[in-house]
This record gives C-alpha cells, sequence and structure tokens, in this order.
C-alpha cells in the first residue's frame, strides 16, 4: 500500500501517518524530513531537484510507503501520482488551532518531540498558517487533487479517520 496523506497543520497528519506506518510496518516519510537536511550545526533546506531525488530513492527502496505533509507543490507531485490512496485531513479550524496550542504546550514540557525549537513565534506562526490554509489554501488544495479524485478521501473528523481505517482493513 502507497499512502500519501496531506492536510494543513495541526490536522493530525503525522499521528495518522505514524499510525499506519506502525500497524502496516512500511516507511514513513515526514515531508518537512525531505524539503529539510536535518542536521546539528542548522537545518538546510534541499532544492527543489534534491527533494525529488530523495523521493524517488525512497520509492525506489520501499515497495510499501506513508507519505504525509502539508505540501502541495511540483516536487512531491510523484508521491500523489503513485499513492494508491490520498487521505486529505481537514477537520474544522478551531480542532486544528486547538492541537496547534496543545502541541506547542506539549513540546515545551517535553512531552512531545519536534525537529525546531517550540518558540511563541513558531506557535504564532502555526496559528497564521492554519488560517491562511483556511481561507487561500484550501480551494487551491481542491483544484489540484481533482486530478486525483478517484483515489482522494477527504476525512473531516476522527470519526471518518477511524472508519476509514477499517475500510483499509476490509477485504475488497
Amino acid at each position: 500500500m502507497k499512502i500519501h496523506i496531506l492536510g494543513p497543520v495541526g490536522s493530525g497528519k503525522t499521528t495518522l501517518g505514524r499510525t499506519f506506518s506502525k500497524r502496516s510496518k512500511c516507511c514513513h516519510i515526514e515531508l518537512d524530513n525531505v524539503m529539510w537536511e536535518r542536521r546539528k550545526d542548522g537545518d538546510r533546506r534541499r532544492s527543489e531537484s534534491e527533494r525529488v531525488e530523495y523521493l524517488i530513492q525512497t520509492f525506489q527502496q520501499y515497495p510499501s510507503w506513508i507519505v504525509e505533509g502539508v505540501h502541495l507543490n511540483d516536487w512531491m507531485k510523484g508521491s500523489l501520482e503513485r499513492a494508491d490512496h490520498i487521505v486529505w485531513l481537514e477537520p474544522p479550524l478551531a480542532f486544528r488551532i486547538y492541537r496547534v496550542i496543545r502541541r506547542y504546550l506539549r513540546q515545551l514540557l517535553g512531552r512531545e518531540s519536534s525537529n525546531y525549537r517550540p518558540s511563541l513565534r513558531m506557535l504564532r506562526d502555526m496559528i497564521r498558517w492554519s488560517f491562511t490554509y483556511q481561507n487561500e489554501e484550501r480551494h487551491r488544495f481542491h483544484q489540484e487533487l481533482q486530478a486525483y479524485e478517484d483515489k482522494v478521501y477527504k476525512l473531516h473528523s476522527d470519526k471518518d479517520v477511524h472508519h476509514y481505517i477499517s475500510e483499509l482493513r476490509s477485504p475488497g
């Protein structure tokens, strides 16, 4: 199975990707870690060609994978084309902001790890990104995902997610 999960910040992409990966024992790819080369002396933004190459090599190495991230750009379209399912998470804005704030507090308390240093600036940016998605990006996602409509599963709630997971387990 090849699954691409996308959605705005706080929608549950990473949690769902990790859950699927553990259950199916397949490769889990966070697009943030494709975008950024993680280094001790500071992260380096990969070029678009490096990101494409990274994904191609990963797809060649693993027959099953789960890719997840907020990105919907040209460099990751190969993932959308190869995916058996595209899961578009879109819970309500208030719920996503609640999750962003909860994540920030958990990171400050050391109960959740992150690839970035939690700060008020990062919290503010994530809340801003939530509103930007809601007011500007949603429509673009809808337009671009129409090309894959036969394999897009748009999920709005935890109930939708649980239903999708149970459908994956069902034969046929």
